[in-house]
């Protein structure tokens, strides 16, 4: 087990692209951190940077303490678990799991022992005199673990595991691996472009984005205080709606936007007031709108159901409010029945659930 820190890791693919800008991050003794974004944000750059495959172009990267910059990766002893797993076809489960041991040549009996410890954690028992390719996508998954964890590595490192497996499987094996971390409590890296999975296994999540870290915390406070616009909308499915508009300054004050206008209650009121500047973006969450009833006039939508997407206990709604699309979740027992495209809707939200963002430095505002 150990503590990782980055401070002020940079990484450069020649001349034109700085992949990774700047990262700083102390992932403590124990925790799972996901590193979040999508395709080309820097997070496996990073991850290669941890595992000794790259060499930063500035910066530096403490291991309990020691700066590892210069070791090979093979002195490090940081285990990995790549997106495809990597495993042998010619070998055993048994053979794969030796192997690592045999290149640190530890006795047979040492061996034998820790293969048949990690098999019984694992539930691989039955399958240590099979080949890869006559076991399950999960079975292979778990092998793949078993000689990284064998090693009883400092640091653990896994670039997307889940990805190659279908969703039910990858449902299963993401509750495995996070009750196999906090039972080890090995530190972690875990790469994932899926925010539902980094949700579910993170004890600690960062969001990266062009290189950059966008904001680093717990999934809750990622998921209810978004630093910003990039983070609150790559987080949350479906994707938090925005508004743009202007925020009008009369007897009341109101948002008026593309065709939509909205009233705050008098809380919110008091809050927005105060705002320097009258351009906005307004953000709401489509769990976060529920239907609203007809004396409501403050916090409330109204709009023409255009999609409908049924989701087993729970429709997602396309609601076109003026000249913008406003995505609703609702829960089919909580509406009267099931709505049809051209109907109108009313929805509200409470003051809590309204974010507000500066449109030109995209930083949430309230």
């Amino acid at each position: 087990m150990a503590t990782l820190v980055l401070e002020k890791l940079n990484l450069w693919y020649g001349k034109h692209t700085h992949a990774v800008r700047d990262v700083d991050l102390v992932v403590e003794d124990g925790e799972l951190c996901v590193f979040l974004g999508p395709s080309g944000c820097g997070k496996t750059s990073t991850l290669r940077m941890i595992a000794g495959f790259v060499r930063p172009t500035s910066g530096k990267i403490y291991l309990d303490g020691q700066v590892i910059n210069d070791l090979y990766p093979g002195d490090r002893n940081v285990a990995m678990i790549f997106q495809s797993y990597a495993l042998y076809p010619h070998m055993t489960v048994r053979e794969q799991l030796a192997f690592p041991l045999q290149a640190r040549r530890l006795s047979r009996q040492e061996i034998a022992k820790r293969v048949e410890e990690i098999a019984h954690f694992l539930h691989l028992e039955d399958f240590l005199d099979r080949y890869p390719q006559e076991l399950s996508a999960g079975q292979r998954q778990r092998v793949a673990i078993g000689r990284a964890l064998i090693r009883k590595p400092r640091l653990f490192l896994m670039d997307e595991p889940l990805s190659q497996l279908d969703a039910r499987l990858r449902v299963e094996m993401r509750a495995n691996l996070r009750k196999l971390q906090q039972e080890l409590r090995i530190t972690t890296i875990y790469v994932t472009h899926d925010q539902t999975e980094a949700q579910g296994l993170a004890d600690k999540i960062m969001v990266m984005h062009q290189g950059r870290v966008q904001q680093v915390g717990k999934p809750i406070e990622i998921y209810e205080n978004p630093a910003n616009l990039f983070v609150a909308g790559f987080i949350g499915m479906p994707a938090m709606n925005f508004l743009r508009g202007v925020l009008v300054r009369g007897e009341r004050l109101a948002f008026q936007g593309n065709g939509v206008r909205l009233c705050f209650s008098r809380e919110l009121e008091g809050k927005l007031v105060g705002l320097p500047q009258e351009e906005v973006i307004l953000g709401i969450r489509p769990e976060h709108l529920v239907l609203a009833s007809e004396e409501k006039e403050e916090n409330t939508l109204t709009g023409e159901v255009y999609v409908v997407e049924p989701q087993s206990n729970e429709y997602i709604i396309d609601l076109r409010v003026g000249e913008e699309i406003v995505k609703v979740r609702l829960e089919k027992r909580n509406l009267p029945g099931s709505p049809r495209g051209g109907e109108r809707m009313r929805v509200f939200f409470e003051d809590r659930y309204l974010y507000v963002f500066d449109p030109v430095t995209e930083k949430r505002l309230l």
